[in-house]
Order: C-alpha cells, then structure tokens, then sequence
C-alpha cells in the first residue's frame, strides 16, 4: 500500500479514482448525525450561539501589484499578484473592529476557515482572507508550497488594503482598530501565521495574536519566538499525521514563550477546514484522502532552498537535513467527526482572540478564564496547556 494511505482505506484511492474512492470510502461511516453539543447551560453552550450581529459577506479581487509571483510558476510567474478575497463583517455594528486575518492551507481555499469567520463575524470582528496565488486548490498551473514565503506579504497587503478604506469603501459600519489585529491559518497557512507574526524579516508589526491551527513548529527554532512578544496559540488535533502532532504541536510549549496549545483527541488535519463540516463528514478519517491527494502533487524537492531563504539561523530558521514529509505514518482508521472537531476549534480561537482583541477588559479576563478552564471541561476530548515560564526559548 502506497505511503499515507489509511490501513481502511480501500485500493480505489492507490488508483486514484478520487470521486469513486470518496463514497466507498463513506460506506463505512455515512450516518452523519449533528454533533454532540456542550452541556445544556454550559459556558460553551453560551459561547457558541450566534453573536450579536447580523453576518455579512463580499468577495473582492484584488492585485498586489508591487511583487511578482514565485518564479517557479512558471507561466503564472508573467502574472500579477491576484488576490480573491473574502471579507466577512458584521452589520449595524458601529465599530471600531478588531481584525483577524485568515491564511488557507495548501489545496485549500480562503473559504476554509468560512466556520470560523461567520462565528467571529457574529460577534463583531472583520475577519478576511486571501486566495494564495500559488497554492490555493483551484490555482492555474503549477501549485507552489514554496511560496509559502510569499504569503505574509499577501496578508499584510491585505490589512493595508482594508485599513486604507475610507466610509464609503468599507462594507460594514465603522473603522478597522489598528491596534487590534490577529492573524491565523491552517497547516501551510499555520506557517504563513507564524511567519507573519515572527518572523524578522516578513512580519507585520501591527498583529497582537496569532494562531496556528496544525502548522508546522520543527522548522522554528526557540529564538525564532524570543525576540517579539505576540501571543501565540497552537490548536492541533493528536491523530494528524500530516502535519504529524508528535513532532510538531508539543513544541510550542518548549519554543514559545507563554505559548498555549489546545489538543483535540481524535482530531484530524483535513477536519479543521471548513470543507469538513460537509461532505467529508462520510469518511471515517478524512486524512486519508488528504494523504493520497498530496501523494499526487506535494513537490518538496525545492523546501530546503525555501527554508534557507528565510534567512536560516539567522531568521531563527533551522534547515533540516531532509524536508520532514506528510503522512509517514498512516492516517488512524477513525478519527473524531469534523463537525464536533469545528466547535471546540471556534470556542478555542474565539476565546484566544477575545483574550488579547477584546475592547472591554473584563471580557478579555472571562476569555482567558474560559480557556484555561470551562473548554476543557465541556470538551472531554480537548486539553490546554500553557508553556512553563522559564522553559519555553531554551
């Protein structure tokens, strides 16, 4: 059996009939039920209903005109920097707004995180994302990881963008708080997250927040974190082994200072995208299909030149012998279903955000409470915990 195809996988997906391999792959789980809620009453319970406002929605197309496109994009490289951009926002909410970016992961889409979005959305926050020219799922050409270290600069053009709206720019009422600004992404958007919020050279210094939801951490040495004090959260789930949890979530709690990482048991890498709360719901592990999907079109044979230019030790960088590949191992027969996967991840971004992002600060005092208390003991399945002061940058 091919590298990172589930042990329940069946041989369609070696094959590679993907839309035949989906519903065989379903038979085996295709009661699809809602997912269990918090208890009755519970702060979770509360958290998780609707905000306060109305949702909004527009899409913008968007042209960063001042980079070019990777030059291992072949054709795409002739093209400027497009960016289709999903805005969403809350109505008849006068503002200031705090702002959190949303960087996809690879083969995904800005629409990824659109679970996270509406729910922030309803409580206040301008949440927005790209599509990443290069590595979005229904990119033209060739997909590039690699420019991945391109990617900061998308969400930085992007909040430029929004805060340069004037009134009758802005689809929703009020200003963007230029003082409170978060950024987070899933799996290669986790990167882009990180770097985004770190790094020396490509980070911007307006966020105040950052998560990444499974993203890398090996490539990122302690003193990549020690220089500049932005809070940072890792939300993973212990059966992903695209990202593998073992060797990547748990070093946030040695690298980075107060980091705090939330772990899902049971929780996949494919069931953090929004996508999972659909379709994907049919198949006992959705990383199986992730696995083989990457097996067809993941290139690493450039990383280790990407790594190095982000300035390796010097950026706080480390440059592995060997580019740590997905699926090693082979995804768990089963993991939890996405749909419970999504509550427990919004309760715990929602909190982490409100902590730093909040205006009020008794709000942003219930909101660390919330998280390192009430998540867990509504959510059996979840775990936080905080980096050891003293431990984590040495």
């Amino acid at each position: 059996m091919g590298r990172g195809v589930s042990r329940c996988a069946p041989k369609m997906l070696e094959r590679g009939a993907a839309l035949l391999a989906l519903v065989v792959l379903g038979a085996a789980c295709t009661v699809i039920v809602p997912p269990a809620p918090p208890p009755p009453g519970s702060p979770s319970a509360r958290l998780l209903a609707e905000g306060p406002f109305e949702v909004g929605r527009r899409d913008y197309a968007l042209v960063d005109g001042s980079r070019p496109n990777d030059a291992r994009a072949g054709e795409a490289a002739c093209r400027p920097r497009r960016l289709q951009t999903t805005i969403w926002f809350p109505r008849a909410a006068p503002g200031p707004h705090p702002l959190v970016l949303y960087s996809h992961g690879f083969l995904s889409t800005r629409r990824g995180g659109t679970y996270l979005a509406e729910w922030l959305a309803s409580r206040g926050y301008v949440v927005a994302a790209p599509d990443h020219p290069l590595t979005a799922r229904w990119t033209r050409g060739d997909r590039v990881i690699d420019d991945v270290v391109n990617q900061p600069a998308d969400l930085r053009f992007l909040a430029d963008t929004i805060l340069g709206w004037d009134e009758c720019e802005r689809p929703f009422e009020g200003a963007v708080d230029p003082e409170r600004i978060g950024v987070m992404g899933l799996s290669l958007g986790g990167m882009t997250a990180t770097l985004a919020a770190f790094h020396p050279r490509l980070r911007d210094p307006r966020i105040r927040a950052a998560v990444s939801i499974a993203g890398p951490m090996t490539i990122f040495a302690p003193g990549f974190f020690a220089a500049v004090p932005v809070p940072f959260l890792m939300i993973a789930g212990n059966a992903d082994v695209v990202v593998d949890y073992a060797a990547n979530a748990p070093l946030v709690l040695e690298r980075v200072p107060d980091g705090e990482l939330v772990t899902i048991a049971g929780g996949s890498h494919a069931g953090f995208d929004d996508a999972g709360s659909g379709v994907l719901r049919v198949l006992c592990n959705p990383d199986g299909l992730a696995c083989w999907w990457l097996s067809l079109v993941l290139d690493l044979s450039h990383s280790r030149a990407t790594l190095v230019a982000l300035d390796g030790e010097e950026g706080g960088v480390i440059v592995p012998g060997a580019t740590p590949r997905p699926c090693v191992q082979a995804p768990p027969c089963r993991a939890i279903d996405p749909a419970r996967q999504h509550l427990a991840t919004k309760l715990a971004v929602g909190a982490f955000f409100d902590r730093y992002l909040a205006a009020d600060p008794a709000a942003r005092w219930a909101a660390a409470a919330y998280l390192r208390g009430d998540l867990a003991r509504d959510f059996p399945e979840v775990r936080h915990a905080v980096a050891v002061p003293g431990i984590a940058s040495h």
